[in-house]
């Protein structure tokens, strides 16, 4: 069940993330990098806030939903008062820092700001409902959907409007395509009151998690401000464009993992089932292992040609030098954010996951200060890698103290020669350039590893290929 829910989420975030990669593609091409470096920065800034005034909610919403079967009306109720109380005490916030900020060149860009982050909540909001549900279906619909749009809607009026084009793009696809997707699901659900005692355990779980994931936002996009800061906004695109490039690649199987397997991780907790807990984040870990070392292989390996073919030619020279660097950031914090931090959630020791969060912005704030300035944008990215690697420790060595793991070293070690060879492989081709030549070259490595996964009996896959099989021969 699980492993169909991986397969499942990984073809609907695959969807979402091909359509990202597109709008990589086509921004970097038709947008200056100052023009880049302030798309970027007011996103960063909408993922922030949402973080702080809104990803309680949702987090909230997906832990406790499954468990509420009998009182998902007034789970949504609750849900729908505190969005609406977190959106006006945001709108006061933000309305008091507009009054302060002195007058800027780019001030009138934060205009923005609410009905970006008040769309994509309302977007979350609706996702985190069909995660919650168990409908990869329906949650790939609406993240295609709204992936789709806004990049179709943004990229036209982009013609029109320029960069405000972009923006409203993206708010229109946010609201529009959760409303459709969910109508009926909307219509169905009964009117029910607040229940209190619901917020207070949305609070409980959820503030801590909001707070967590605020902290490690801060080490994805401090770097782009303070690099806008200590050099300028146009050095801030260029990093900006690597760092989204090789998040959005690494980032959607990541998520696609997730989704599938923490709803079924909650219900094993709740049934108390240390076996199943066990064996569940044994396998994760070997997917998430799996999975993510071939694609920092091909962005270490590859970073020249993909960088001409994905990008424009202001960006190519220094994604070359980023993307490597950033690979290796996101794949250790992968490990921290999606596997450490999920043994905190699910023993309900959610305030536990603010020190190493703490630890790990803090240090990419200070490491960027010193690094920056002396090395530039490539600073930014090592300095993203050394807070990530210090938090992955500190996460690592307090997770063992609220959950035991145990650790498929044996499966690991396999993965890892699977993973060296393709490196070596690509290696040996990597001369050759161009959109043709990177398709064979990511075919050819990708079934070298394949076919090794296979040959080693990664976490018995061939004993899994073999049961629908032997399922197959006996109906017949």
């Amino acid at each position: 069940m699980r492993t169909n829910h991986s397969f499942y989420y990984l073809f609907v975030k695959s969807g979402a993330g091909v359509v990202g990669l597109l709008s990589i593609l086509v921004f970097t091409r038709i947008m200056r990098p100052d023009e880049y470096g302030i798309y970027a920065m007011l996103l960063s800034a909408l993922g922030i806030c949402y973080a702080i005034f809104f990803q309680w909610l949702s987090q909230g919403l997906g832990r406790f939903y499954t468990q509420e079967l009998e009182g998902n009306a007034a789970l949504i109720a609750t849900t729908h008062v505190g969005f609406m109380r977190a959106m006006l005490f945001s709108l006061v916030l933000w309305g008091l820092a507009m009054l302060s900020l002195p007058e800027s060149p780019n001030r009138h860009w934060l205009w923005y700001l609410p009905p970006l982050v008040f769309s994509y909540a309302w977007y979350e909001l609706n996702l985190r409902i069909a995660n919650a549900s168990m409908q990869p279906a329906l949650y790939g619909y609406i993240s295609f959907s709204k992936a789709g749009l806004g990049l179709l809607v943004g990229g036209v009026l982009y013609f029109f409007m320029g960069l405000h084009g972009i923006f409203v793009g993206l708010i229109f696809s946010a609201i529009v395509t959760p409303l459709f997707w969910m109508r009926s699901w909307w219509r169905a659900l009964k009117s029910s009151p607040v229940d209190k005692a619901v917020f207070r355990k949305f609070l409980a779980y959820g503030l801590p998690l909001a707070l967590t994931v605020t902290l490690t936002l801060v080490v994805d996009v401090s770097d782009r401000f303070l690099i806008a800061v200590l050099l300028d906004a146009e050095q801030a695109g260029l990093y900006a464009a690597s760092y989204d490039l090789v998040v959005q690649t690494m980032g959607f199987v990541v998520a696609a993992l997730y989704l599938a397997t923490f709803p079924a991780l909650v219900q094993d907790v709740e049934s108390n089932n240390s076996k199943s807990i066990a064996t569940g984040m044994a396998r994760y870990s070997t997917l998430l292992f799996a999975t993510n070392v071939p694609l920092l292989v091909l962005f270490v390996a590859l970073a020249g040609n993909i960088s001409a073919v994905a990008f424009g030619v202001p960006f190519r020279a220094s994604a070359t030098q980023l993307m490597p660097v950033i690979a290796f950031g996101v794949f250790v914090g992968a490990f921290k954010i999606h596997f450490f931090d999920v043994v905190f959630q699910l023993g309900h020791k959610t305030a536990q996951q603010i020190a190493p969060a703490l630890l790990t912005a803090v240090l990419n704030v200070l490491l960027n200060l010193w690094w920056i300035p002396k090395y530039g944008i490539v600073g930014a990215a090592y300095a993203t890698l050394g807070a990530f690697l210090a938090g992955c420790l500190a996460s690592a060595t307090m997770a063992a103290r609220v959950m035991p793991l145990s650790w498929p070293a044996t499966d690991f070690l396999k993965i890892s020669i699977a993973g060296l060879s393709m490196y070596l492989l690509l290696a040996c081709i990597d001369g050759f350039n161009g959109l043709f030549a990177l398709i064979l070259q990511v075919l050819t490595s990708l079934s070298l590893y394949a076919a090794l996964i296979l040959a080693l009996n990664v976490a018995e896959v061939r004993r899994s290929l073999s049961i629908p099989r032997t399922r197959k021969n006996e109906k017949q």
